[in-house]
This record gives C-alpha cells, sequence and structure tokens, in this order.
C-alpha cells in the first residue's frame, strides 16, 4: 500500500508493508502517479497521521545504528556526520556515515537533512540541497516559535 501527501515540501509518497512503514521520499507533484490522499501542512501532521505505522527501515546494522543516532538530533538542530561518528564510537567513520545517511529510505522519519558538513555546509541530500535548505528553515523557524511559546 501507498499514500502520497502534499506538502510545503513537495509530494511525500509513504509505502507500506502490512502496518509498517518501508520508505517515504519526495518527489515533485508532477511525478506523482497515484491519487493525493491528504493535503497537510507540516512534516508534523504526516508523522501524526502515520504514527499507528511502525517504521521498519531495511539496512546494514550499521546503517540502522547510524539512522538511531541521526534521530536522535532534535527538530531545529544539525549535527556533522564527524558528530553522528563520534556518537557511534568511531570519530573516523564520518565518511561511512554519510553513505549510510545516503541510504535513508525514510524521509523525515529519520531526519537526515539535520545532518551537514563539518565545515557547516549543507552537504548532500537524496531529495535536493534546495529542499533541504526549506526544511531546515522551517524547522528553525518551528523549533524557535516553541521557544517563544514555552516562555509565555
Amino acid at each position: 500500500m501507498q499514500k502520497t501527501f502534499l506538502t510545503a515540501f513537495g509530494a511525500l509518497l509513504v509505502r507500506f508493508r502490512n502496518e509498517n512503514v518501508i520508505s517515504a521520499r519526495f518527489g515533485d507533484a508532477n511525478e506523482v502517479e497515484i491519487p493525493v490522499d491528504s493535503q497537510v501542512s507540516s512534516l508534523e501532521e504526516i508523522a501524526n497521521t502515520l504514527s499507528r505505522h511502525s517504521l521498519k527501515p531495511a539496512g546494514t546494522d550499521f546503517q540502522l545504528r547510524t539512522w538511531q543516532a541521526v534521530s536522535t538530533i532534535n527538530t531545529g538542530q544539525t549535527a556533522s556526520y564527524g558528530d553522528i561518528a563520534c556518537m557511534l564510537g568511531i570519530p573516523r567513520a564520518y565518511r561511512a556515515v554519510a553513505s549510510a545517511i545516503a541510504r535513508n529510505l525514510i524521509a523525515c522519519f529519520i531526519p537526515c537533512h539535520r545532518i551537514i558538513r563539518s565545515n557547516g555546509s549543507l552537504g548532500g541530500y537524496r531529495w535536493s540541497a534546495a529542499r533541504k535548505q526549506k526544511i531546515l528553515e522551517y524547522e528553525k523557524q518551528q523549533e524557535a516559535r516553541c521557544r517563544v511559546g514555552s516562555n509565555t
């Protein structure tokens, strides 16, 4: 089964096997070949909509460990490939970390867009650097709104 959601970041095609999310990829609206199931305003709404499903990414042990580490980076924050390698206890493995992150097939659920180069530049993103920048900017705005809201 698959569902497509229109987001501010483009169409998001989510595929399921049984009750498990097995992939989620961004595409352009003209690439979507199936009816759009819903219009949403944020990735959080998608996550809420899909909360009854389990994430079941397929990967090697190293990829799964890397994706788990990536998942600890909070909304509005970024970390470098080297930071993730250090979290895994193998600080020199930043290239292997980058390779594992590039194989993430569950866009936004494993937030690989939050991983940047150690020099602060964006680095790559399977669904375009422009989309990565847009998502990061959105998350920083959301995080700032939450911070302001919690101070009132």
